[in-house]
């Protein structure tokens, strides 16, 4: 024999709402959201990881760079890596930065003054005929480009048109 047992009348979740389309997405949508998901503890993670991100946009580096070809004419031997130092110092030299701060690695040349932060870089890449010299600021933070920096630059240009001749030297390609 079957036992029947009276159902309850049960309203569903949507009635006596007002049915709406789906939200198209906004950008202010996306913004009405981001308290609710900040203060929700489960998402811990995503809060330090937006932390993290905030900062390092907040406190990002630029690359300030110059850089110099040295190029030659096919019958002639591209300048050497350390001839193009020499220059290099000596372009730095004349800005007044002292000797004692600056040192000179295989094919670089670093100044640094732990007082007058940032430092200056320059490196020399052969590449066939052509030579690339790049001038180089360290990354201190949003400073821009530093009276040293500036002065590096004009020197070094300066240095390798007169070594080299003008027709020899090109700003900014590689």
């Amino acid at each position: 024999m079957k036992t029947t047992v009276p159902l309850k009348a049960v309203a569903r979740p949507n009635e006596g709402m007002k049915q709406t389309k789906p939200a198209v997405f906004s950008v202010w949508a996306g913004f009405a959201a981001y308290p609710r998901c900040w203060a929700d503890p489960s998402k811990r993670g995503w809060r330090a990881t937006a932390v993290l991100v905030s900062c390092l946009v907040v406190s990002c580096d630029s690359m300030i760079a110059s850089r110099f070809v040295v190029s030659t004419p096919a019958d002639h031997a591209p300048p050497s890596p350390s001839e193009l130092l020499a220059v290099s110092q000596a372009a730095l030299l004349e800005c007044g930065l002292s000797e004692e701060q600056i040192w000179t690695a295989s094919d670089e040349i670093h100044w640094r003054n732990p007082e007058d932060p940032p430092g200056i870089s320059v490196l020399v890449r052969p590449a066939g005929q052509k030579t690339r010299v790049v001038l180089s600021q360290d990354l201190y933070g949003p400073v821009g480009p530093t009276d040293t920096y500036r002065c590096a630059t004009e020197r070094l240009l300066a240095q390798l048109r007169d070594h080299y001749g003008s027709h020899n030297v090109e700003v900014g390609r590689e």
